[in-house]
């Protein structure tokens, strides 16, 4: 059976947006067992919204390139506050860290090393690119703009990807082919009909739901004090030039 899209159009952003290539994930035949409306539109703005009043505290395999799979764990609070914890999410993955949303704003913290918390952007501003992890937005601000219909998106109904959830409806999202720019990058979504989000393909890799989804807190703490220092940025840090040894040091010139 082929693919059933829908197509919508009207603003448009960056959120979410990276720089690693996709990985593979090519749409299967559609299973119509799985279809609620028959509209992929209606069908994943419904469950998004399930998803976005969703309170929980959930852990997902995330592969991302050759790297080995690390444990994100993904915490909405009951006062709608969130906290993503993203082991090497800065300095080319040598530092783990958690991204916090609360009603003060976003905030990035060194986990392990240092409980130290570094504010990264008001409440109702975006995370700087440089400090962006990526993993965060399909749980947070992706929620909002699949259940705006004009956003410029393409959306058909996939198959769950091999090794799965077969409860969960899955989405492919593309670039509105008359739009310049898409609020979320060519991706994969799958959702069960709970809300609950089981499996993400994007530019940063993969996200995949293991074990029960947990009960949440009464609300996100930040794990350290706030400092007045710099943000970690995700790229590796610069590296140090090396010093000059003193046989390397050019020799004093002597006048006869």
């Amino acid at each position: 059976m082929a693919a059933v899209a829908v197509v919508v159009s009207g603003c448009s952003g960056t959120a979410g947006d990276g720089v690693q290539p996709i990985p593979s994930l090519a749409p299967e035949p559609v299973n119509s067992a799985a279809t609620d409306t028959g509209n992929p539109g209606v069908d994943l703005a419904s469950r998004a919204a399930l998803a976005k009043d969703q309170h929980y505290m959930a852990v997902y395999e995330w592969r991302a390139d050759e790297a080995d799979p690390v444990e994100v764990t993904v915490t909405h609070a009951e006062d709608g506050s969130w906290r993503v914890d993203v082991p090497g999410g800065a300095h080319g993955g040598k530092v783990d860290v958690t991204i916090v949303w609360t009603k003060l704003g976003f905030f990035q913290c060194e986990l392990v090393k240092r409980d130290e918390c570094f504010q990264l952007a008001g409440p109702d501003q975006q995370i700087p690119e440089a400090n962006d992890p990526l993993v965060q937005h399909p749980f947070t601000d992706w929620l909002d703009t699949l259940l705006d219909r004009r956003n410029p998106l393409s959306i058909a109904f996939t198959d769950p990807p091999k090794g799965g959830d077969d409860e969960s409806q899955c989405y492919s999202l593309e670039r509105n082919s008359v739009s310049v720019e898409a609020p979320i990058p060519p991706s994969h979504i799958c959702l069960r009909n709970d809300g609950t989000i089981t499996w993400v393909t994007s530019s940063f890799g993969s996200l995949k739901l293991i074990g029960d989804v947990m009960p949440p807190p009464e609300q996100t703490i930040l794990p350290g004090d706030v400092s007045d220092g710099a943000p970690l940025k995700t790229s590796p840090p610069p590296t140090k030039s090396p010093s000059p040894s003193p046989s390397d040091s050019p020799s004093p010139s002597v006048e006869p």
